[in-house]
């Protein structure tokens, strides 16, 4: 009897496993392959300062409904907008990183080592010349026909605290070409969309309750509007404004996202992704 039970359960178990699988698998509209590539290297032997570098690329090989051109188109941008377009040349991911982690170093070392040989003269040399260099670049969202990745970028180079930096690029999946806010918005949408920023800073910021408050806190009003790096997710269209951008470096990145109430009468009919939700 318990045999028999077990293996009644063992088979529903399988079952409930096979299901899974199979919409895991309708669900995998995108297929990437990651490619990595992380080195540390001394300033120069003997020395501690070194540098520490890591990069991870989430490279689309195939997107459903996507063609071969417009993949290609996708696959270039990427590059160009994470390693640069030099890179371009090689003929492969593996040996545009093998490039690239090169060109780093070696640029590491051509700014560092007349520095450490000029203080390195002096007794209390207590100067850091450590350096860190992290790049991710991946898949955000994939909303209709537009699919959105994120480049991001931390960049160590001495002082008081690094720097992060995140682009984010909205694929047209038909062309493989990038879209701008001209592309999706509608003529004359600009000033409202600044409004809308402000408004959902605010909301999405408990220590502001009015418009007006921003004037009085550390953001920059006059920065706070469409700077074209943006993306597309469930809940609405997000904003993202890196360190410096609208304020100073305490406040880090901030996210700004406007619901899908509030933005879609300003999207362009063709690129109206929540038309569906009316």
């Amino acid at each position: 009897m318990k045999r028999n039970s077990l293996s009644k359960f063992c088979a529903f178990l399988f079952t409930v496993l096979l299901v899974s699988c199979s919409v895991t698998q309708e669900q995998q509209t995108i297929v990437t392959e990651r490619y990595e590539k992380s080195e540390m290297s001394c300033l120069k032997e003997g020395l501690s300062d070194s540098i520490n570098l890591h990069v991870v690329v989430d490279y689309p090989t195939e997107i459903e409904g996507v063609g071969e051109e417009a993949l290609h188109n996708i696959q270039s941008t990427l590059i160009k907008h994470s390693l640069g377009e030099d890179y371009l040349r090689y003929a492969t991911v593996d040996e545009m990183l093998a490039a690239f982690a090169e060109d780093v170093l070696n640029e590491y070392r051509r700014d560092n080592l007349p520095l450490y040989e000029e203080m390195s003269e002096y007794e209390e040399y207590g100067m850091n010349l450590n350096n860190e260099h992290f790049l991710e670049v991946d898949v955000q969202t994939d909303e209709g026909r537009v699919l959105s990745f994120s480049v991001e970028r931390y960049l160590y180079l001495g002082g008081a605290h690094g720097i992060n930096n995140r682009l984010f690029l909205n694929f047209d999946k038909q062309t493989g070409c990038v879209l701008t806010e001209n592309d999706l918005f509608i003529e004359g949408a600009e000033e409202d969309l600044t409004h809308l920023l402000l408004l959902n800073l605010v909301r999405q910021n408990d220590d502001l309750s009015l418009i007006s408050d921003v004037e009085a806190s550390d953001y920059e009003k006059e920065s706070i509007r469409p700077n074209g790096n943006f993306y597309f997710a469930p809940e609405g269209v997000v904003y993202i404004f890196n360190p410096y951008e609208i304020g100073p470096y305490s406040l880090g990145e901030t996210n700004i996202c406007i619901p899908v109430e509030e933005v879609r009468p300003y999207l362009k009919a063709e690129w109206n992704l929540y038309a569906h939700e009316q």
